[in-house]
């Protein structure tokens, strides 16, 4: 059963209580276009990330582990009718996950410091002259202000092809997977970093802006509002804007089980 606690507790009743997500709903102009279910085993550790978009796009990853460290991720895409499994090894070294997808050259490397994401990497085992990172900057409090991205090439290192910066932080518990901020910042598939517990910001921004190499700068691209919260300060209802968008209405509801 589904629990949203948005009533009134005691401090010892709130030290006792513990939220597991369970479900997010995105909604465009009122419309529900994709929901993500996550499952959990007996012991309360993820162990599936269930998300459909629209009725025919499906993306079921399922989370493999030794003790607690995860060893595998699978995930099976389901697109129009058409299967295709991508599975990635996991490998840790010191402050270092490597991922090496199984059916291509592609290797992810997200370097950290004690789960907070420093760089995230995309390169390839049969052409190491391109890669592609992410670069982040976090402030005292481990609270994201930049990201930027540099591109290498046969013809160019570290090339800036963009950045975004990000603000106003709020003390509430919002997964980065589920933070609309990050939408266009974030060229990996979202699910991975929060399958391996890995986090890009102490407390969710609620604004991004953005500028490229070229100088185009657009500020305000992505604006969200924490609309409600359970008593323990997890969001629940989160509407946002895209400045590219202005006429339309997005929100993003969030469902909890105490456990």
């Amino acid at each position: 059963m589904i629990l949203i606690l948005s009533g009134s507790c005691t401090e010892d009743q709130l030290a006792d209580v513990v939220l597991q997500l369970e479900k997010v709903e995105h909604y465009g102009n009122d419309r529900l276009y994709m929901s993500t279910d996550l499952i959990y085993d007996d012991q309360g550790t993820l162990t599936t990330i269930h998300r459909t978009v629209e009725a025919d796009n499906q993306v079921i990853m399922n989370i493999l582990r030794d003790g607690d460290q995860v060893i595998q991720i699978r995930n099976e895409i389901l697109r129009s009718n058409q299967r295709v499994n991508i599975i990635y090894e996991v490998e840790y070294q010191l402050n270092e996950i490597i991922l090496r997808q199984m059916s291509s050259s592609v290797i992810l490397v997200f370097r950290h410091t004690e789960g907070y994401i420093d760089e995230f990497e995309i390169r390839y085992a049969n052409t190491p002259s391109y890669k592609s990172v992410l670069q982040m900057e976090r402030d005292l409090n481990d609270n994201i202000q930049r990201i930027s991205h540099y591109e290498t090439n046969p013809d160019t290192t570290d090339l800036l092809v963009y950045q975004y910066d990000y603000d106003g932080h709020q003390g509430v518990d919002l997964p980065d997977a589920f933070n609309p901020v990050y939408q266009e910042t974030i060229f990996w598939d979202q699910m991975i970093p929060h399958a391996l517990g890995l986090r890009l910001s102490n407390t969710p921004p609620m604004s991004s802006s953005y500028l490229d190499a070229t100088g185009l700068d657009k500020d305000d691209l992505y604006r969200a509002k924490v609309e409600s919260t359970t008593v323990t300060g997890n969001v629940e209802r989160l509407s946002y804007s895209i400045s590219d968008y202005p006429d339309n209405e997005y929100r993003i509801d969030l469902l909890y089980l105490e456990i």
